[in-house]
């Protein structure tokens, strides 16, 4: 029986809104609005804010559309532990090969 890595549980707890507001902003950037890849990044980083701040629900009128990312939280979730517990089992394994 596997145990929780309680590690790889927080991190992607504290990670889950910012990451998934990063992503929705980078993607929901309009090209209408000169949206280069600098812009991308800008916007996404605005509505990483927003969305931490917001609880997963960011209200930007930049682009007309406020999606609502409160369905999107257990997935993202599920993602971010899965991809933490294999990274933390892969420095583990490094680490007692060093050893």
């Amino acid at each position: 029986m596997s145990k929780i890595n309680i590690r790889a549980l927080i991190a992607s707890i504290i990670l889950t809104l910012p990451t998934l507001g990063f992503v929705t902003g980078f993607i929901m950037c309009n090209d209408d609005g000169g949206c280069n890849i600098f812009g991308r990044f800008f916007i996404g980083f605005i509505t990483m804010i927003l969305a931490t701040v917001g609880l997963g629900d960011p209200s930007f009128e930049y682009s007309g559309q406020s999606p609502n990312l409160r369905i999107y939280i257990i997935p993202t979730l599920i993602i971010l532990y899965f991809l933490f517990s294999y990274i933390s089992k892969k420095w583990r394994e490094a680490g007692s090969k060093n050893t």
